[in-house]
């Protein structure tokens, strides 16, 4: 997971590199503790 990640920053800031990373970090690391809220919700009890 963590190198897939690298190199989606790494294209990203290719393509961008006025795009600082700090913020792909902070937008993947909102996106995934969504994710991971709504993938375990089903399982918590109510």
């Amino acid at each position: 997971m963590t190198k897939d990640f690298e190199k989606l920053c790494n294209m990203i800031l290719q393509v961008d590199p006025k795009i600082r990373q700090v913020s792909i970090y902070d937008t993947w690391a909102e996106l995934m503790a969504t994710q991971t809220q709504d993938g375990i919700k089903p399982y918590l009890p109510e």
